[in-house]
């Protein structure tokens, strides 16, 4: 749903995504957000008691020792003929109202055998030069 708006160039920024209190989601892969949005649990479903939305950073299964985890990244690289110094311009990203987790990851120095999962809730893409 997140991609599919991120990518399309129609949709404005500023859209308002709602999701119902009580129920879990899941990011399966790191995505890039270079374009705003909010993202909240719908407000009814607080008030009528069902709690807040839960999001998943995947980090529900293993490969090998590594967690999968998944995170936004800020920003993306030029696409096609776009000048590779041109500002990427993105309205505010919001997060109301939701519960993230990513259950498997380590924070650093928290396993013997681990350095840490190394993932956060997002990242700007270092190569983009962004305004937000």
């Amino acid at each position: 749903m997140l991609s599919s708006y991120i990518d399309d160039v129609i949709l404005a920024e500023g859209q308002v995504f709602y999701l119902e209190g009580g129920q879990d989601y899941f990011i399966r892969y790191t995505f890039s957000i270079y374009k705003g949005l909010k993202l909240t649990t719908d407000p009814k479903d607080l008030a009528a008691g069902k709690g807040r939305a839960k999001v998943y950073m995947n980090g529900l299964a293993m490969d090998g020792s590594t967690v999968q985890a998944a995170n936004f990244m800020l920003g993306r690289q030029s696409i096609n003929d776009e000048d590779a110094d041109e500002v990427v311009e993105v309205e505010s990203v919001i997060f109301e109202d939701i519960d993230f987790d990513c259950p498997l990851a380590k924070n650093f120095l928290e396993s013997e055998t681990s350095s840490g999962t190394g993932k956060f809730l997002g990242t700007i893409y270092n190569l983009s030069p962004i305004i937000i």
